[in-house]
């Protein structure tokens, strides 16, 4: 049996997964107190943790208006990217194909879906 079509598809188009993911963070800017990550020890060493493996959320911390709020989202929208990137993974059709189909296939649903998630 032959390959036919693309082996991923997403049922939305980029474009709405974009902004999604930022109404997600505006959600999370507005629900989050500011002085949560100055009096939460635990959500202080979360955030720091993220923040010293991707370092761009100290720099888009120190311009912020609200440093703490801006810390704790940015880390919780990329503590949150593994989990949609293997979920969107499962959903697609590529993973309903059968088991010998999947070899030619790879991890280019893997490595996409989590590039478009990281845009």
């Amino acid at each position: 049996m032959r390959w036919q079509g693309t082996p991923f598809r997403l049922p939305l188009s980029t474009e709405y997964y974009i902004l999604i993911a930022l109404a997600v963070g505006a959600f999370l800017m507005l629900v989050i107190p500011d002085d949560l990550y100055g009096r939460s020890d635990t959500v202080r060493m979360l955030t720091d943790t993220v923040a010293t493996a991707i370092p761009c959320i100290t720099e888009f911390a120190r311009i912020s208006n609200v440093p703490g709020t801006t810390r704790v989202t940015l880390a919780l929208l990329w503590l949150s990217v593994p989990p949609v990137a293997v979920a969107l993974g499962f959903s697609s059709k590529t993973f309903r194909r059968k088991a010998w189909e999947l070899r030619r296939v790879g991890l280019r649903p893997f490595l996409k879906t989590a590039g478009l998630i990281a845009c």
